[in-house]
């Protein structure tokens, strides 16, 4: 019975750690490019197109 019990925990974790890791790369990304746009602005060259995604 206790060995389910650490499965369980240990997936828990691991759901949780991987849901943090998209928050901090999406998070991360915003930053970015709002920190770019901010940047640009200041030196009067504002450019929407840091924010939409590049296709190829």
């Amino acid at each position: 019975m206790k060995n389910k019990i650490y499965e369980n925990n240990f997936f828990k974790i691991i759901i949780s750690n991987i849901v943090f890791l998209i928050f901090f790369i999406s998070f991360s990304e915003i930053s970015f490019r709002t920190i770019k746009y901010v940047y640009k602005c200041a030196k009067n060259e504002c450019d929407k197109k840091d924010f939409y995604f590049k296709t190829l």
